[in-house]
């Protein structure tokens, strides 16, 4: 182990796609750990710590520490130590989400790199843009940038516009998958309130939305070492492994 030396990885986007710009502005948005607009007033989080699309950066363990035991202190652990947050869980939650999110970004990479505004298309097409507006705009509210969040915008305006040449209606739709799985992840369900999609399911088609997502990705090429559906490969970790 003396000479182990950690390997780190480079992409030239410009050298895998020869100058593609469209290429080059749909990976160079933030992808950090996105938590619900309740959960941020509850614990009264430092806005410091969150980019401007709303997601909570983890620099390192200590950053980690601070925001749960922000939580702590608002929880009776005299009498449910058991109930204590984990600074070292909240960092995995984190690093989950960002493999995830890194997950997505190889399949635009090397298999579709419009994969997005395609599922938006097709999501559009199945439940109606009405509808796919309604389920967007509520994921927003619900999980909002920085710039909604402080009321700079609000939310329809957000999601016209575009941030460092992505459409923020993309960037929404591959968050909101995030959440999704958040949701699916059996590990995860002691920090349910982070990510709680009970508005969303309640008042929109997010759970078509979401169904009509893997089923879009059936019709797309399969990714991975066995060959799955997106979906199937951004879930197998946690279905192989619950809890953990």
């Amino acid at each position: 182990m003396q000479n182990y030396k950690p390997r780190v990885i480079k992409i030239s986007l410009s050298k895998l796609q020869n100058g593609d710009l469209r290429f080059r502005d749909s990976v160079c948005y933030p992808v950090e750990f996105h938590i619900s607009r309740s959960a941020r007033e509850k614990y009264d989080f430092d806005q410091t710590i969150f980019t401007a699309s709303g997601n909570v950066i983890f620099h390192n363990l200590h950053a980690a520490r601070i925001f749960a035991q922000k939580m702590n202190q608002q929880r009776d652990l005299i009498n449910h130590p058991e109930n204590a947050v984990s600074a070292a869980e909240i960092n995995a939650m984190g690093l989950i989400d960002e493999i995830l999110h890194y997950v997505i970004l190889l399949y635009r990479m090397e298999v579709n790199q419009v994969v997005l505004p395609k599922a938006e298309q097709w999501l559009a097409d199945k439940l109606g843009a009405e509808s796919l507006d309604k389920v967007l705009h509520r994921f927003v509210t619900e999980f909002p940038p920085v710039e909604v969040y402080q009321d700079k915008t609000d939310v329809s305006s957000y999601l016209k516009n575009q941030t460092e040449g992505v459409p923020n209606r993309l960037i929404a739709l591959e968050e909101m998958l995030m959440l999704w799985l958040a949701n699916r992840n059996e590990a995860f369900d002691p920090y349910e309130e982070l990510f709680n999609e009970a508005a969303l399911e309640a008042k929109t088609d997010y759970a078509s939305a979401t169904r009509q997502l893997h089923k879009f990705f059936d019709t797309q090429p399969p990714f991975g070492p066995q060959k799955q559906n997106l979906i199937d490969l951004l879930l197998a970790p946690a279905r192989k492994s619950p809890k953990s």
